[in-house]
Parts: C-alpha cells; sequence; structure tokens
C-alpha cells in the first residue's frame, strides 16, 4: 500500500511536469505506458498464487477409460509448461517492463516523463546495476531540443526523489517483516516457555505428591510395625488372661472389655494405615476393597475413579462405617453400593435389604460421619426405606459438591 501511495504521489508530480512544459498528446499517452508497466510490476510482485491454480486440474476420475487418460496427460503437459513459462515471466517481469519503459524513452522525448516510474522499479530490483539504463535515458534527454532544460531537470530530481523513496519503502518493509517474524518467534518462545513453566509446576507438584507419599507409607509402616504389634500382643493376653480367670468373673468380664476395646483398637490402626496406603490409589479401586473386605455380598457401582483427597477420605469413610454397621446390625442378604460423578458433586448410596431395628438416638459412628460430610459442603442422609413399623431396608446417601474443589485449587 506504501508503493501505491508513492506511485500516485510521483503520477501527480508528472501530470503537473509534463502539462506544464509538454501538453501534448504523446505526454499523456507515455505517462499512461508508464503507469501501465508500473502497475504490471505490482502485479507480478504480488503472491502469485493463481500460477498453481492448474496443478490439480488434471486429476484422475473414477471411471475414467485410457483415452481420456491419455487426452488428459496431453493437457497437463501442454498445462505445466504454460505455467513454466507464465512462472518466469511473472520472475523477469518486474525488469523488462521499467527496462522498456527506458528503452522507450531513448526513442520518444516524451517518455521521459516515465522515467521516475522505472527509476523507482528498478531500485527494488536486485541487481541495481540495472540503474545506469534510466541514467543513460536521462543523460540521452540531454541532447534533444524537444523538452526545456527546466523540464529535464524536474524530471531527473523526481527520478532521483522516486529512488529515495522506492529504498525507504523497501527498508520500512523489511523492517515491518523482521518485526513481524520477530514478534512471530516471541510468541513462539512465550507458548514454549509456558508450556516448559506448566511442566516443571506438574514435576514440582508430583515430587511433592511423591515425598507425601513416600512420608504417609514410612508413617504407615511404623504402625503397623510397632503400634499394630503391641496392640496384638495385648489383644492375646487379655484372650489368654480370660481363659486363666475363667472361674472369676469379675476378672474375665473385664478382660473381655479390654479384649473389645482392643480389638476396636486395632481396627481404628487399621483403618488409619489404609486410609495412609490408599491415597496413591484410584478411588474405585480403594471403593473395590473395602467392600470385599466387608465380607458382605455387594454389588457395586463404581462411575468415578479420581477424586480430591479430602473427598476420597471422606467416602471411604463413609463405605466402610456404613458396611460395618450392615454387618453388625442388619441381617442383610444383598447390599448395593453406588458411587457416580455427577459434574457437579460425587453421589455415594449405600442400601441393604437387611431387618430395620431402632434403638433410639443415631450411633456416635453417623453422627462423626455426617460433620465430616457436612465439612465438605455435602449432604449426608441415613435412614430407613419403606413405610410402617418395620421398614424393609436401610440407606446411606451421600452428596459433596464439586464446588468446592474447584475454590480451593483456585
Amino acid at each position: 500500500m506504501e508503493r501505491l501511495y508513492d506511485k500516485i504521489m510521483l503520477l501527480g508530480a508528472m501530470l503537473v511536469v509534463g502539462m506544464a512544459f509538454a501538453s501534448r498528446a504523446s505526454t499523456v499517452v507515455c505517462l499512461l505506458a508508464g503507469v501501465t508497466a508500473t502497475l504490471l510490476v505490482e502485479a507480478c510482485r504480488m503472491p502469485a498464487y493463481w500460477v498453481h491454480t492448474g496443478r490439480d486440474a488434471a486429476r484422475p476420475a473414477v471411471n475414467d477409460d485410457a483415452s481420456s487418460r491419455r487426452e488428459r496427460r496431453g493437457h497437463t503437459v501442454m498445462m505445466s509448461r504454460l505455467l513454466r513459462c507464465l512462472r518466469n515471466a511473472v520472475t523477469w517481469l518486474p525488469t523488462l517492463l521499467p527496462l522498456s519503459v527506458c528503452a522507450l524513452a531513448f526513442a520518444v522525448p516524451e517518455a521521459l516523463f516515465a522515467l521516475p516510474f522505472a527509476t523507482y522499479d528498478l531500485a527494488r530490483s536486485s541487481q541495481r546495476a540495472w540503474l545506469v539504463v534510466p541514467a543513460l535515458a536521462l543523460l540521452a534527454a540531454w541532447r534533444t531540443a524537444d523538452l526545456p532544460v527546466a523540464a529535464k531537470l524536474l524530471v531527473a530530481g523526481c527520478a532521483i526523489v522516486a529512488y529515495v523513496l522506492s529504498r525507504r519503502t523497501e527498508r520500512t518493509a523489511v523492517q515491518r517483516r523482521a518485526i513481524q517474524q520477530e514478534r512471530d518467534d516471541l510468541a513462539a518462545r512465550s507458548r514454549l516457555l509456558e508450556v516448559q513453566n506448566r511442566e516443571l509446576r506438574d514435576k514440582r507438584e508430583l515430587e511433592v505428591r511423591v515425598a507425601v507419599l513416600e512420608e504417609r507409607s514410612r508413617i504407615a509402616r511404623e504402625i503397623h510395625d510397632n503400634v499394630g504389634h503391641l496392640l496384638t500382643r495385648a489383644h492375646l493376653q487379655a484372650q489368654a488372661y480370660q481363659v486363666v480367670f475363667a472361674k472369676d468373673d469379675k476378672a474375665r468380664a473385664a478382660f473381655a472389655t479390654l479384649g473389645e476395646s482392643l480389638t476396636e483398637a486395632l481396627d481404628t490402626v487399621r483403618a488409619s494405615v489404609h486410609d495412609l496406603h490408599d491415597e496413591h490409589i484410584d478411588l474405585a479401586t480403594q471403593i473395590e476393597r473395602i467392600a470385599a473386605e466387608s465380607g458382605l455380598p455387594v454389588l457395586c457401582r463404581l462411575e468415578a475413579t479420581v477424586a480430591p483427597p479430602e473427598v476420597a477420605a471422606c467416602l471411604r469413610a463413609v463405605a466402610r462405617e456404613a458396611l460395618s454397621n450392615v454387618a453388625r446390625h442388619a441381617k442383610a442378604r444383598e447390599v448395593s453400593f453406588s458411587l457416580v460423578e455427577h459434574p457437579g458433586f460425587w453421589q455415594l448410596t449405600i442400601e441393604n435389604d437387611g431387618a430395620y431395628t431402632s434403638d433410639g438416638a443415631p450411633g456416635l459412628g453417623l453422627v462423626s460421619l455426617e460433620e465430616r460430610v457436612q465439612a465438605l459442603g455435602g449432604t449426608f442422609r441415613a435412614g430407613p426405606i419403606g413405610e410402617g413399623a418395620q421398614p424393609s431396608s436401610w440407606r446411606v446417601f451421600v452428596s459433596i459438591p464439586k464446588k468446592r474443589e474447584a475454590q480451593q485449587e483456585a
């Protein structure tokens, strides 16, 4: 666009000079020839995508016979030759056209007014030696008496201005392309840095996660090897003392109570150790293992594999406590277990067909689970299913929203 503005300015100057010193029809014709030549030069310097449009014209059809293929092959050869000629013409025309204008100036004095256009176009050529031709045309014009000296001086000045404008516009275009290339390179490097930073963050988070898991595994091993063995030994001793003091009802009852407490402590330790180990296992595998350890006929529907640590720990605790209550308080023939991940929340449902017996207020385990679920912004419900004095089954329902997870990550 800048080159077009430059040439419009040169055209205006040449029109003024030509009409002032050589107001003839030949002057207008020569100016039109120069303008046509320089417009053709600009057209040739544009991206010649139209040169390649004939390459796909000879693709074979599905049901072509041999004669049509030979005919098409002949057309393809002709088209390729024509395209090659056009490509060569597009390559040489930006130089040949301004040289033709310079040659016209040697023969027709009025063509001297078109020399600034030829100078402008030749200044963009890769071979600067061609600029000698318009200079020779200007020198040859001094010998003719058809144009006044003032007109020749003005044309020479416009040719110099055309050369300066062409070089300035070309440098501006080169700088603009360099700036655009640098901007593209910076954008590519910026995207690469973003990818590398993301990979570094992921790697750092993974390293922290691995370190936490290793520390939890170490703590779990120590609890299992030390506290677990001590509690197991104490439990065995309590059972042994029950046999020793079998005739003493008070002592035997006391040791029986102690044994139950130690059994509960062992269960708590095992649950804690399992929770420490379960952090690196997907949620579905954890739930399946809890269901298998319960010894109940559990029918699982698991449609969630990944959950945040706090959500996974809460769901594991609910599953373990609910299945434990079914094993202790209900004679269930079948237990259905459903864990589903919805777009906005996690949903856990545990139902059993065992007989329900109400003994007043809910147990401490259910109260603790309800508090734990509510701490995550979720909903906890546990109660009988059915109507009448003797409901037929029991249901535990948990829903934990995902928005809490998103807020914590943000």
